[in-house]
């Protein structure tokens, strides 16, 4: 029976760490940059140059932000509307992708020396929690090693489905003949002066609806060793898969342009030719970003103890591959615990310091999006204000059942929220007026971005020092990047 937890961790590790280069259409831009460079640069119309009718200008990657050809004629980047929206929408996708949280570092099976006989007596009837933390550690020179295994397949965001085109993206034209007017005289952006007829075609806008997939697989490896009574310190060390599959579904919205349909077109001479899809894909695996624990009891009496926490999380995983934050992260907690009977109760209460992190998005170029598209107060790691609450039922002397409450808030993240936004236009060949369309669309706030998910599950002793774990996490909320159901199992052994 020994043999299993070795056999079942090896087998998720060659699942894991086997090779899988990111197979995005930017790989410079790692798994972090394959969304915005989806939206922002591979949705392009082809030119209109070489005499097709109805043709004004070559046409091409007009409703790219990143247009090469026009992109001096452009104010600065962070001042484009569109980046902002993409940026933010990708940023807050990578940040909770790569800032998971692991499971708890408390052993299953907690003993106390006894100076009378010489030997170590189990002292808590509960296997302990599986996310919270307790106050009683281990005990002197014990050690414990455990095992988890996660998969989650994301479904929805701020409570819109990733799939099936429930989220859009609007990519205006290009200001691409500034100044232009039907006697060449000056007007001063070039969109909508004296004779706005001659720029009229920028009216007209790209829809993007998303369809995606984001699927994350994470075995941990978890190690604690009682250095005294009171103090234990541990280790755990995640192995990450993370799979993207986006497809952008382009319509052409034909404002200005109704009337002379070969002007914007996703094919050459085909005024039906309304929509085009393009689609990118890529994965990575590797190491994560390693966790270092420490926990010492303050006080305990009988039940009732209170203990202090460490955590500090180190930047090993690639974050431009989301498999890491990118930043060094220390948290430090209170844990309080009590108990009577077979139940026992965990509350904790923490504060995760963040370095400045490098989770900005990457463009095709190997340049990163500027900060000050979300606002001056965004950082791309982010503190964070952390509460956990749990409970545990020894059902059996074989058996406990655990339940945890897990809340995060990611301080100065912002939120995505839909806003109706307004975007101007004229008709060609028209003079005016001026029209408006209107459309929902995400915005990003500032403000903070509070997370709860709620677990429950077992732990069974299956046989000597050996437990068996599995939980489903439940999301409480609908802010951010979320999994209606994700599932946990795991294995912790105690040495003797």
């Amino acid at each position: 029976m020994s043999r299993l937890p070795l056999l079942a961790a090896s087998l998720v590790v060659c699942t894991l760490a086997a090779p899988s280069p990111a197979r995005a259409q930017h790989a410079d831009a790692g798994l972090a940059g394959l969304l915005a460079n989806l939206i922002l640069r591979d949705i392009v119309t082809p030119s209109n140059e070489g005499g097709a009718p109805g043709s004004v200008l070559p046409h091409d990657a007009h409703f790219s932000p990143f247009n090469r050809q026009y992109l001096g004629l452009l104010s600065a980047r962070q001042g484009l509307p569109e980046i902002a929206t993409v940026a933010a929408f990708n940023r807050a996708l990578a940040t909770e992708l790569a800032t998971f949280p692991l499971g708890s570092s408390s052993g299953g099976f907690v003993y106390t020396f006894e100076p009378s006989t010489g030997a170590f007596s189990r002292e808590s009837s509960s296997f302990g929690p599986a996310f919270a933390e307790r106050s009683r550690t281990i005990g002197a020179r014990r050690m414990n090693l455990g095992f988890s295994y996660r998969y989650s397949s994301y479904d929805t965001f701020e409570g819109r489905g990733l799939r099936d085109n429930h989220i859009s993206f609007y990519l205006p034209h290009n200001d691409c003949c500034p100044g232009q007017t039907s006697d060449g005289s000056a007007v001063g952006d070039g969109k909508l002066g004296p004779d706005p007829a001659a720029v009229a075609f920028e009216g007209d806008l790209v829809r993007v609806s998303l369809d995606m997939r984001a699927r994350t697989d994470t075995a941990a490896f978890f190690f604690a060793y009682g250095l005294t009574n009171r103090w234990d310190i541990g280790v755990a060390i995640p192995l990450v898969r993370v799979d993207l599959d986006a497809t952008a579904n382009a319509e052409m919205l034909r404002l200005s342009t109704a009337d002379r349909p070969l002007i914007h077109s996703f094919q050459v001479g085909h005024p039906e030719a309304t929509t085009a899809r393009v689609n990118a894909a890529g994965s990575a695996a590797g190491l994560g970003d390693i966790l270092l624990r420490s926990k010492y009891n303050l006080a305990q009496a009988g039940p009732t103890g209170l203990a202090a926490t460490l955590d500090l999380r180190l930047p090993t995983g690639n974050e431009d591959d989301l498999l890491g934050a990118g930043a060094f992260q220390a948290k430090v907690a209170l844990v309080a615990s009590t108990g009577w009977d077979r139940f026992a109760q965990h509350f904790g209460v923490g504060y995760t310091f963040s370095g400045k992190g490098h989770l900005e998005p990457l463009l095709g170029d190997g340049t990163a999006f500027v900060a000050d598209a979300f606002g001056s107060g965004a950082r791309a790691v982010n503190d964070e204000f952390n509460v956990v609450a749990g409970v545990e039922w020894a059902a059996h002397p074989r058996l406990t059942i655990v339940g945890d409450l897990l809340g995060r808030t990611l301080r100065d993240a912002g939120r995505l929220s839909l806003v109706t936004k307004s975007f101007p236009y004229v008709l060609q060949g028209q003079s005016g007026p001026t029209r408006t369309a209107q459309f929902d669309e995400f915005s990003w706030r500032g403000g903070n971005l509070n997370l709860l998910t709620s677990t429950v599950g077992f732990k069974a002793n299956v046989k000597d020092y050996l437990l068996l774990s599995g939980h489903v996490l439940v999301p409480l909320t609908d802010a951010g990047l979320r999994d209606r159901i994700a599932l946990v199992v795991g294995m912790d052994f105690s040495l003797p």
